[in-house]
């Protein structure tokens, strides 16, 4: 286990939120100062990167479309002899796409670093510590600390009946494409049979939790967690660059 897994969770998801800050508003050269950071988060985490590549595939498609929207509707100067009534591909609107692309890019790495170095039970008892004070408007930050947890346990699991429907559907000869015959219906029903699933799914987790006699409110766990001195000057630190980021932007 590395150094960043043993890190205590809260000081790993606030470092999450504070590096999302601090990257939403950087410049050029503290994006390359982050990125650097974040690469050497992900080799003292032993994390290898064709798993960030896996995790952040998915996005890629959303890259992409936004790139091209900042490049197209940012004004500036035009990068093709395009004429003027049609979307005009300018310097300023590249350079500024691949900036907020960067930015989202680092967003994700630095959230896939939480997940892959932090269990899901330490994770749900770090959010319970962190949202405690949410009580005073009485709010149960053990309640909300399982609905996120829970959410995080379901996504692969709904990728999965989803695969799993796509190709019961693509047996039976359904085509997905919506310029083809019949896209249209087919999408409709994959979405009508993955609803349909996903509430089985809820009333079977409900089932099984009133089965062992889970009730709402405050909850004890088996291991407490507690602050190391490292802890605290991870978070001093962190806390200084935030401070320094407001300053100086």
């Amino acid at each position: 286990m590395t150094v960043v897994h043993r890190r205590d969770p809260r000081v790993k998801i606030i470092a999450t939120i504070i590096l999302s800050i601090i990257t939403l508003q950087a410049t050029p050269v503290e994006l390359i100062c982050l990125s650097l950071f974040v690469a050497a988060c992900s080799l003292w985490a032993r994390i290898h990167p064709r798993v960030m590549l896996q995790a952040l595939r998915p996005a890629f498609p959303l890259f992409l479309c936004l790139f091209l929207v900042y490049a197209l509707t940012t004004p500036g100067r035009p990068l093709l002899p395009l004429p003027d009534r049609l979307w005009r591909l300018s310097y300023e609107g590249v350079y500024f796409g691949c900036g907020q692309i960067w930015k989202f890019f680092l967003l994700l790495i630095t959230a896939c670093i939480l997940t892959a170095t932090t269990t899901q039970s330490d994770l749900a008892l770090g959010l319970k510590k962190l949202l405690q004070p949410l009580q005073v408007f009485g709010l149960s930050s053990d309640d909300l600390a399982l609905m996120l947890i829970l959410a995080l346990r379901f996504i692969p699991t709904l990728r999965e009946e989803m695969n799993r429907i796509k190709e019961a559907q693509l047996a039976r000869g359904a085509s997905f494409q919506v310029l083809r015959r019949g896209g249209i219906q087919a999408i409709a029903q994959f979405a009508q049979s993955l609803s349909c699933s996903v509430f089985q799914r809820c009333d079977d987790l409900v089932a099984a939790m009133e089965a062992r006699g889970y009730q709402p409110g405050y909850r004890t766990y088996l291991h407490e967690l507690a602050f190391t001195p490292l802890d605290y000057w991870i978070l001093a630190v962190l806390l200084l660059a935030l401070i320094a980021a407001f300053a100086v932007h």
